[in-house]
């Protein structure tokens, strides 16, 4: 049982590093298009939004791989990680230039996209679903 546990430990960090790459490439191709000029920068909020909501719901998906059991709160404990890496970051490089608002809404949406993408069931793991599926011929 023991070794149950910590796979699903190490299943949620695959999601937060999982989340965590893929916002930073979505971010640097956002930077890229906003550096040729193909994209404005006036959508900045918007776009890092959908980008994090985005990267934390891939990210619970990917922590609840082949679990039946705890989703939701396996999903939400990586939106939550995810949440506070990010919000780390700006905290420690500028502590005056602090956000609040934007800190809360980061959280909120990494917390909710996490959930969201926990309950996404990406493997066969809910055998008993697919046994009463079955087509009879």
């Amino acid at each position: 049982m023991s070794s149950n546990k910590s796979s699903g430990k190490g299943r949620v960090t695959t999601g937060i590093i999982a989340a965590l790459i893929l916002s930073a490439i979505l971010c640097g191709i956002y930077a890229l298009l906003v550096k040729n000029g193909k994209c404005s920068q006036e959508n900045a909020n918007i776009i890092i939004s959908a980008a994090i909501a985005l990267s934390a719901a891939i990210g619970g998906a990917f922590a609840n791989i082949g679990r039946a059991q705890k989703r939701l709160l396996n999903g939400a404990l990586t939106g939550a990680a995810y949440a506070a890496i990010l919000v780390a970051v700006p905290l420690v490089a500028y502590p005056t230039e602090v956000d609040w608002l934007k800190i809360f809404e980061i959280i909120i949406i990494s917390l909710a996209c996490g959930a969201i993408g926990g309950m996404v069931n990406l493997c066969k793991s809910n055998k008993k679903f697919r046994k009463g599926s079955k087509i009879k011929r």
